[in-house]
């Protein structure tokens, strides 16, 4: 019986090994794969839709932005790294910076476009905006090869200290592309395990609450948009280089499907959501089999949170607020504040001031004006006319978040709360 128990607990302190030291064994599984696939092309293949993957996650995973348009960065970045490899510079580290630069100013250009909407409406306009550029490089025959893509992209010899890699080779080529895999994995474990990692979690989970804790969300957006693009445009330089051809396909919007679904068309929803690499340990809903292409078993990826942090600059230092406090009477104070809703006034001429030490209570029935008058406090809705003033300074037009950082925060009714953090 000793023995059973003995021969079982070999179990737990494996599971424990790993998750203490998860990029070790990632790496290895990764040096593992060439020599279990029936392909070493195969394999290549795999790590590098799961780059694009990865990438897509950030979007998707962390922030929770469902984008239908990703196929314009992994396109733009594997047409630009073929486009400068044949006519600008056979230099394969050039054209593979190329095309994760353009993939990252894309995104950087149809986020400002798109990163305002929600929901459906951001859906669509990334895909919409994907489909534009589609059909840009179809009609631009001279430079993208139009229906029949961009051929010839040249095998360019890759040195190190003078020496000839031979990267061409199956098993080499798998090896120069993962190092890129390992490269975007530590970044992207060192950016989203991160504060500012957290952050994009929170806006996942309750932007509304994100925002009243003083963050800017859509600007958080907008980075995690970018830095998915980027990612995506790595991704699709890799495979310009991989197959010597770009073809049209690749802008298509099928491409976005392809990496949304899984590249060999298996299910890739398991739960609720899918993160990787640092939610995925808590919500394991993007399988690894799935990630690349349903040929690998499902690992489970733990990483500890640390990393850069996420600053935020308050609007007032707190000894200013200290001295201020102290000096004057009025805390806070709102002067004939309304709200109208089209003909319907919610809240109408309200006028109260708060001192110091003060605690006041506002009691009104259901529909009496309660919610919005404290919207109308902390920035998140604009009244129809009045004035909010904090420390006798006027912070009426002042933005969510710019208010929370006075220190103006509001306890919600219902409770909001970030459930996966």
């Amino acid at each position: 019986m000793e023995e059973q128990v003995q021969k079982q607990s070999w179990w737990p302190k494996l599971v424990k090994v790993v998750s203490d030291h998860p990029l070790v064994f990632i790496i290895l599984f990764f040096f593992i794969i060439p020599f279990i696939m029936p392909y070493k092309a195969l394999a290549t293949q795999i790590i590098i839709w799961g780059l694009f993957a990865l990438g897509y996650n950030v979007c998707l995973g962390y922030t929770g932005m469902l984008s239908f348009g990703h196929a314009a960065y992994f396109g733009v970045g594997s047409y630009t790294t073929g486009i400068v490899l044949i006519r600008l510079w056979p230099n394969i580290w050039f054209g593979i910076f190329c095309g994760m630069l353009m993939g990252a100013i894309t995104a950087f250009v149809l986020g400002y476009l798109c990163i305002k909407r929600r929901g459906i409406y951001f859906a669509m306009l990334t895909m919409a905006f994907a489909q534009l550029i589609y059909f840009l490089a179809f009609q631009w025959v001279d430079l993208t090869g139009g229906d029949n893509g961009l051929r010839n992209i040249p095998a360019t010899p890759v040195t190190l200290f003078g020496y000839d890699l031979h990267i061409y080779e199956p098993l080499r080529f798998y090896f120069f592309v993962l190092f890129f895999v390992i490269l975007s994995l530590l970044a992207l474990n060192r950016i989203l395990e991160s504060p500012f990692g957290q952050v994009l979690q929170a806006v996942r989970e309750n932007e509304p609450r994100a925002k009243s804790c003083g963050y800017e969300t859509t600007n958080v957006r907008w980075l995690a948009f970018v830095i998915s693009g980027s990612i995506s445009g790595l991704a699709g330089g890799l495979h310009a280089i991989y197959l010597h051809f770009v073809g049209i396909d690749s802008l298509y919007w099928t491409t976005s499907g392809q990496v949304r679904y899984g590249k060999f068309h298996r299910t890739l929803y398991r739960g609720r959501d899918f993160s990787l690499p640092g939610g995925y340990a808590e919500r394991p809903d993007l399988q690894l089999d799935d990630l690349f292409g349903g040929h690998l078993c499902p690992l489970r990826i733990v990483f500890p949170r640390r990393g850069l942090g996420y600053y935020q600059k308050p609007f007032h230092s707190q000894k200013g607020l200290r001295e201020g406090v102290g000096s004057m009477e009025a805390l806070l104070k709102t002067i004939n504040l309304t709200k109208n809703f089209g003909g319907l006034s919610a809240v109408s001429n309200v006028s109260f001031s708060i001192r110091k030490g003060d605690l006041q209570t506002i009691i009104g029935p259901n529909g009496a004006g309660k919610s919005t008058f404290f919207k109308l406090i902390t920035g998140e809705i604009k009244p129809s006319s009045g004035q909010v003033l904090f420390l006798d300074q006027d912070i009426t037009s002042l933005p969510q978040t710019k208010v929370s950082h006075l220190g103006i925060a509001v306890a919600y009714q219902i409770t909001h709360i970030f459930p996966m953090l």
